[in-house]
C-alpha cells in the first residue's frame, strides 16, 4: 500500500496470470464534506461493459459484488475476461471507518458476477495462497461426481481459522443398502466441522455456477478466497408417464382373484404406468465407451401407505401399513434400490412399469379390499468416476387409492370407486429418497381389528 495523503489510499493487487489480467488498482479519496470515492481500476486485457456496483454488508467490511448489467458478456475472446475496466461508488462517513480495509478482485469470476473481498492486513490480498481444487475438467464437473477443494499457502505461512462457504446444492455422501436383513438409504449433508478444515470432500446434486469460497487468517490476518465452477447435469429425455396411465380394473370373469391399476385380459395385462427415458453424459465427460467411461442411470422407487382386507369368515380385517415407525425416513423402498436399470448413460431409452393391486384373492375369502398408496418414481444417474455417487435428477409422483367389493353370486371382484388414482409428470429434482425399510418384507401386518377404514360391502 502506497499513502500518498491523509485523504487518498492507493492498493495494488498483483494476480497470477487469468485471462490477461495482472493487477488491480484501488483507489479511495474522502472529499472536504467527508465522502469516501472508491475508484477500482484493472490493469490487463479487459473489456468495459456495463457493471453496477452494490454492497450487501458494510463497505469497509462487507463484501462488494459487481454484476453485469445484461446477459451479454462482453466483447472478450473469453467470457471469463469480460470485466470492466474501472468501478466506483461513493461511502459517506456513515458507512465508512478512518482505516479502511483494502479489497481484491476474485482471479476467476464466472462470466456474469465477480466479487471484491475483504484483503489480507496492508496488502489487500493471499499472497501465496490459493484454493486447489480436484475431480473438474476445465473448472466443470458433472453432479454427482467427487471433488475436493483445498487451501494451500507458501512454506512458512501459518494458516488458521479456516470456514468454507459452498453454494447450495452440496452432500458429503448418499448410500443405498439391499437387504435382507437391511434396506437402507441415507443421504448425509456436510457437517459444520467438515468446512472448518483445510481440505473438504464433497459432491455437488444440482447443476448451474457454483462459487467455492474460503476465509481464513493467514499469518494472523483475514484473507479471503474464491473460485467460480460450473456443475453440468446429464441430458435427459423423459416421457410423460400420464400418456400411458391406465384404469383401475378388475379381472373379468367368474373366477375373479385380483384388482389392479391396468387392464387384465385373458392373455395377460396391460401396465398401468409405463416409466420411459434416456440419459446421456456429456461428451466432454465422456473418456470411452461401457458404463466406467459413460456413467449409468436407472429407475427407483419408493412408496408409502395402507392396505385393508376384510375377511368374509368372521367380518375382521387385516391391515397392511407402508407407513414407518421413523418420520426422518418417511417411504419405503419398492422391492429394492435398482427397481430396473442400470443402463449406460449413453442415450438409448430404456422403460419401467407398474400394476399394483391385489392378485390371488378369492372372493369366497374376503369381501372387500381398500387400497391407498403412494408412489415416487426417481430417475438417478451416476457420472463417471470411480467414487461418483447416484443422484436424483427426475421424480414422479403418483398415487393408487381405489375400494373394490367381493360378490359371491357372480364370484367376481368389483371396483366401487377409483377417486384419487392419479399421475403427474415427471420434474427435475435433487432431492434424494431416503428409506430404511421394504415393501413388502417391513411392512406391518395388524391382523383381526375390530373394524375396518372403509366399507366397501
Amino acid at each position: 500500500m502506497v499513502a500518498q495523503s491523509e485523504s487518498r489510499w492507493v492498493w495494488q493487487v498483483e494476480f497470477k496470470k487469468v485471462c490477461d489480467l495482472f493487477r488491480s488498482v484501488l483507489e479511495v479519496r474522502r472529499n472536504s464534506s467527508g465522502a469516501y470515492h472508491f475508484h477500482v481500476f484493472l490493469d490487463g486485457d479487459v473489456t468495459s461493459p456495463s457493471w453496477t456496483a452494490t454492497s450487501p454488508g458494510h463497505i469497509s467490511t462487507g463484501e462488494l459484488i459487481l454484476r453485469l448489467d445484461s446477459n451479454e458478456p462482453g466483447k472478450g475472446d473469453s467470457t471469463r475476461c469480460a470485466w470492466p475496466s474501472e468501478v466506483s461508488l461513493t461511502a459517506f462517513p456513515s458507512a465508512s471507518r478512518e482505516q479502511l480495509t483494502p479489497y481484491y478482485i476474485s482471479p476467476d469470476p464466472s462470466h456474469n458476477e465477480m466479487s471484491l473481498f475483504a484483503g489480507a492486513g496492508g496488502s489487500g490480498s493471499c499472497d501465496g495462497c490459493d484454493i486447489v481444487l480436484t475431480g473438474y475438467t476445465n473448472n466443470k464437473c458433472l453432479i454427482g461426481q467427487f471433488v475436493t477443494a483445498k487451501v494451500e499457502c507458501d512454506p512458512g505461512v501459518k494458516v488458521t481459522n479456516i470456514q468454507w462457504t459452498l453454494s447450495p446444492g452440496t452432500i458429503e455422501s448418499f448410500e443405498a443398502t439391499d437387504g435382507p436383513p437391511l434396506w437402507k438409504g441415507i443421504r448425509t449433508l456436510l457437517p459444520p466441522d467438515q468446512l472448518q478444515v483445510f481440505k473438504v470432500f464433497f459432491y455437488w446434486v444440482s447443476s448451474g455456477t457454483k462459487t467455492i469460497k474460503v476465509t481464513f487468517k493467514r499469518n494472523g490476518a483475514s484473507c479471503t478466497l474464491a473460485k467460480t465452477v460450473t456443475v453440468v447435469e446429464p441430458t435427459v429425455v423423459a416421457v410423460d408417464p400420464r400418456d400411458s396411465f391406465g384404469t383401475v380394473q378388475a379381472e373379468p370373469g367368474n373366477e375373479s382373484t385380483a384388482v389392479q391399476l391396468g387392464k387384465i385380459t385373458e392373455t395377460g395385462t396391460e401396465p398401468g404406468i409405463l416409466f420411459e427415458a434416456s440419459i446421456e453424459t456429456p461428451s466432454e465427460f465422456v473418456t470411452g465407451a461401457g458404463s466406467a467411461s459413460q456413467g449409468v442411470w436407472q429407475f427407483t422407487q419408493t412408496t408409502q401407505g395402507t392396505l385393508w382386507r376384510k375377511s368374509r369368515a368372521d367380518g375382521t380385517c387385516t391391515r397392511i401399513i407402508t407407513e414407518p415407525i421413523d418420520a426422518a425416513l418417511p417411504e419405503f423402498i419398492d422391492d429394492s434400490f435398482v427397481y430396473a436399470g442400470p443402463w449406460e448413460a449413453d442415450g438409448a431409452t430404456n422403460t419401467t412399469e407398474d400394476s399394483p393391486g391385489f392378485r390371488n384373492t378369492p372372493v369366497a375369502d374376503y369381501s372387500s379390499f381398500d387400497y391407498d398408496t403412494t408412489y415416487k418414481m426417481y430417475i438417478m444417474y451416476k457420472p463417471p468416476g470411480d467414487e461418483s455417487v447416484f443422484v436424483p435428477v427426475k421424480r414422479c409422483s403418483w398415487a393408487v387409492k381405489f375400494c373394490a367389493a367381493g360378490f359371491l353370486g357372480t364370484n367376481e371382484w368389483v371396483v366401487i370407486q377409483s377417486d384419487g388414482t392419479e399421475a403427474n409428470n415427471w420434474v427435475s429434482t435433487s432431492i434424494f429418497p431416503q428409506w430404511n425399510r421394504q415393501f413388502p418384507t417391513n411392512s406391518i401386518v395388524n391382523p383381526n381389528l375390530a373394524a375396518c377404514l372403509k366399507e366397501c360391502d
